[in-house]
This record gives C-alpha cells, sequence and structure tokens, in this order.
C-alpha cells in the first residue's frame, strides 16, 4: 500500500535523470516515465535527505525501485 500524494506537481527530467534512463537500458533494465510519475503520485515511503529534500521511493520489483527527489522548487526531479 503506497502513499497517495494530492498536490499535482510539474515533473522534470533533469540531464542527469535521462543519462540514467539510456544506461539502465544499456544494461538490459528500462525504466519507463510511467513507472516515474506513478512513484511521485502513489509513493511506497516518503523521506527526508540530509539536506531536507522529500525523496519519494516505490519498489518496482523485489531487488529494485525507483527514487524521485523533491528539489527546492515545488517540482520533481529525476
Amino acid at each position: 500500500m503506497g502513499v497517495r500524494l494530492l498536490k499535482q506537481v510539474n515533473i522534470v527530467y533533469t540531464r542527469h535523470s535521462i543519462f540514467k534512463f539510456e544506461i539502465l537500458a544499456k544494461h538490459g533494465f528500462s525504466i519507463t516515465k510511467e513507472q516515474i510519475e506513478d512513484t511521485i503520485q502513489q509513493p511506497d515511503k516518503l523521506m527526508v535527505s540530509k539536506v531536507g529534500r522529500s525523496i519519494a521511493q516505490k519498489a518496482i520489483d523485489k531487488t529494485h525501485l525507483v527514487k524521485g527527489l523533491k528539489g527546492a522548487l515545488p517540482q520533481m526531479s529525476f
């Protein structure tokens, strides 16, 4: 059962995140933007980083999970 976020957020995919999509795909592990958006909207767990940023986390299988960071602006960045 995940945590439901009621506030709609704008998701900004950084250059790092796009590069990460490519690297993961080269290693045979593809992740979609839909999985990222699902993680943000219905995370399994919400945490706070050492610098105060919110982290949304969701398992995609038994050994992999997706994390999204909320930056200083009211946006989620990956």
